[in-house]
């Protein structure tokens, strides 16, 4: 299962030391980033185990992701289409369906808060108000 659950917004930005301020800038540009909607369950095959998640829907997230993206297009990111969503487990191949199925309709249409939003560097991490775009101190 995933311990920490979260959204990626864009994957592995290879910039030593970004800027807080022009990552300030762009949060502030997002505040509709502090609510995202739930719409079911999906599932990323990979080769040997299948990945269960919850899909989210949110305009905000993908501009969010088109703008890191603009800011840091050095990056590790390898899906070229944004799908925002949260992984809850990582299981056996195959066995994704069953819980899609049997859990699928609990997480549709669901109005979820965002706490905070962290950027993570390097080993070093920011939080950042969902709603000001403002760091956490």
């Amino acid at each position: 299962k995933e311990n920490k659950p979260h959204i990626t917004i864009l994957y592995g930005i290879k910039e030593q030391k970004p800027n807080i301020e022009k990552i300030t800038q762009v949060l502030q540009n997002h505040p509709a980033m502090a609510t995202v909607d739930w719409v079911g369950l999906g599932k990323f095959e990979a080769a040997t185990h299948d990945v269960l998640f919850i899909a989210i829907k949110s305009d905000e997230a993908a501009e969010l992701f088109r703008d890191f993206n603009q800011l840091y297009p050095d990056n590790a990111n390898s899906h070229p289409n944004y799908k925002p969503h949260t992984t809850l487990a990582y299981l056996q191949k195959g066995m994704a369906d069953k819980y899609i199925e049997q859990f699928g309709s609990a997480f549709v249409e669901q109005g979820v808060k965002i706490q905070w939003i962290r950027f993570a560097y390097n080993g070093n991490l920011q939080d950042f108000c969902p709603v000001e775009g403002t760091p956490r101190e």
